[in-house]
This record gives C-alpha cells, sequence and structure tokens, in this order.
C-alpha cells in the first residue's frame, strides 16, 4: 500500500507559521524526506514510537525510541529522511526564516539570529500548546481567528525564548520602560561598527550607568555589550543572503576582520559564514546541500 494511503494529514495556517497533524497506525514502515527550505521544522511527537531513524547528509543523527512529548527542531535547507516504525501521531511546526526573523523584530527583539536545532528534547509546554490546538486543525473555519492569533503568538514566543536565545521580561519592575527599551535599541543599532558605552545609553535614557545595566539585563536577558554582539552577527546572517564578499560583511558589521566573524558565527550558529551561506543558496535554489 502506498505510505500516500497509510497517513492521515490535516493542515492549518497560522500567522508566521503553518501546522500539519500527520498519523499513523499502520504497522508497515514509513519513510520521510523533508524538502529543501530556508525555515525551520518543529515536530512534537504527541504519542511514543518505538523505533525512529534521523539522518542527514548520510549521517546518522538519531536512532532509538522517542518518548510522548518529545521534539526536534531541524534546519531545512539540509536534507532530511526519517524512518519511523508505526504507530505515530505527531504535529509538525513549519517556520518560514524570514517570517522568523520578522516576528522578532516586531516584538524588538531585532538581534534574533536561529534556533538551536536539536532530537529528541521533552517540552511539556510546547506539546500543550499543540494539544489545545488539536481541534482547531480539523475545525479551522469554525474556530475564532482572535484565537489562532493568540495561539500563535504563545508558540512562537514559547519557541523563540527557549530555543532562540531571546528574553522577554515576565514584568516592568526592574526593567526598562517599553520606550527606554526601544530608544536603547536604536542607539545599539547605529553602533554596529564601534561600541557605544555604557554611561551614554544611560545618559540617553535618564538613568545612572549602574541602574541602566541592570535595567537592560533585566530586560533582554542579557548585557548591553552581548546584545550587539548578537545583533551584529545577526545583521551578518542577512548579509550573507547578498553576494557581498565575507571580509566585507566583517567590516560592515563592526568585526576587526573575517577570521573575527568566522569565529564570532561559528561560536553561536555552529557553522562557517561561508557554509551557512552554501545552504542558503542552495535552499534558495531548491537543491540539495552538498553531498547528497
Amino acid at each position: 500500500m502506498p505510505e500516500s494511503l497509510l497517513k492521515q494529514v490535516s493542515r492549518l495556517d497560522l500567522p508566521f507559521m503553518s501546522i500539519e497533524r500527520c498519523s499513523c497506525t499502520e504497522s508497515i514502515q514509513v519513510t520521510e524526506r523533508s524538502e529543501n527550505a530556508d525555515a525551520f521544522l518543529i515536530q512534537v511527537h504527541l504519542i511514543g514510537i518505538d523505533s525512529y531513524r534521523v539522518s542527514s547528509s548520510g549521517q546518522e543523527i538519531f536512532s532509538g525510541c522517542l518518548p510522548e512529548a518529545t521534539i526536534s527542531i531541524r534546519d531545512m535547507r539540509r536534507n532530511w529522511v526519517e524512518i519511523i516504525e508505526p504507530p505515530f501521531d505527531r504535529i509538525s511546526i513549519r517556520l518560514n526564516f524570514d517570517e522568523l526573523r520578522l516576528f522578532a523584530v516586531q516584538l524588538g527583539r531585532p538581534e534574533f539570529i536561529s534556533l538551536c536545532c536539536m532530537e529528541k528534547a521533552q517540552d511539556m509546554s510546547l506539546n500543550g500548546l499543540v494539544s489545545a490546538l488539536m481541534p482547531a486543525i480539523s475545525l479551522q473555519q469554525q474556530t475564532s481567528a482572535v484565537f489562532l492569533e493568540q495561539m500563535a503568538m504563545a508558540m512562537l514566543i514559547h519557541i523563540t525564548v527557549n530555543y532562540g536565545r531571546l528574553y522577554f521580561p515576565p514584568h516592568r519592575k526592574g526593567a526598562l520602560s517599553a520606550q527606554n527599551e526601544a530608544r536603547a535599541v536604536e542607539i545599539l543599532k547605529t553602533h554596529v561598527v564601534g561600541e557605544v558605552p555604557l554611561v551614554e545609553l544611560a545618559k540617553a535614557c535618564g538613568f545612572s550607568r549602574s541602574y541602566f545595566g541592570k535595567a537592560f539585563k533585566n530586560t533582554f536577558g542579557k548585557s548591553s555589550h552581548r546584545w550587539l554582539s548578537e545583533y551584529r552577527l545577526a545583521k551578518a546572517s542577512e548579509l550573507l543572503k547578498t553576494d557581498m564578499a565575507i571580509s566585507q560583511i566583517a567590516h560592515e558589521c563592526g568585526f576587526s576582520d573575517q577570521s573575527h566573524l568566522t569565529r564570532s558565527f561559528t561560536e553561536i550558529v555552529g557553522e562557517t559564514p561561508g557554509a551557512w551561506r552554501r545552504l542558503f543558496r542552495a535552499s534558495a535554489l531548491g537543491k540539495p546541500e552538498m553531498g547528497q
């Protein structure tokens, strides 16, 4: 029997993401191959799986069982192959990189760089969020648009905070006001090349140096120096989508030279700027990555 007849698939489109529920009860091995795209795929397994194998670029990434509520996060610029022994029931969340970055920018977090990819992580909170969406997946036309928007917002904040290095303060006590938060971000963005003294930032917001430093960290979960470093990398990742030379990107983003950019980029993103650019270009053309 063709695999397409074994699986039950239903889809739901939400702001900044698309969601698909896929289930199979037949005891026939299923092989899934991902398409090449500039996006992330987050899978939430609603039930446990006894046998599951994942490979990328011909290299096995994971093999074993998956407990209920296990999640995986994958960079879809790479080509993934999954071999699953049913039964399985899972939710797949697709997030295009550009839309994910737009979401972060709209919330005042332009330092967003990427998601941390992983296999077999436990996330009961995300499992609870997707479970709340289950009725809407099959009854989308009968579901409130406001409810869907709020659910999408909750999921995106959870994902970017837990897997994208972003931070949103639980309350404003001890943090910058929304106005001062925006002012600090704008000043930092104009200092991509060079440094901005902490005292200058503090003065612009009307605070002492020590108070501002604490308030900034309470607002963003990191120092202003760390924030600027991450913003430079985020800007570099955008420029890597162009034909600009990597040495020039390093200069435009405030790094001392290409080697400095490469070290910093590899530490945070997990690959060199050159490798990142090759993956993006392959995904833009809809081609497999090198080595496939």
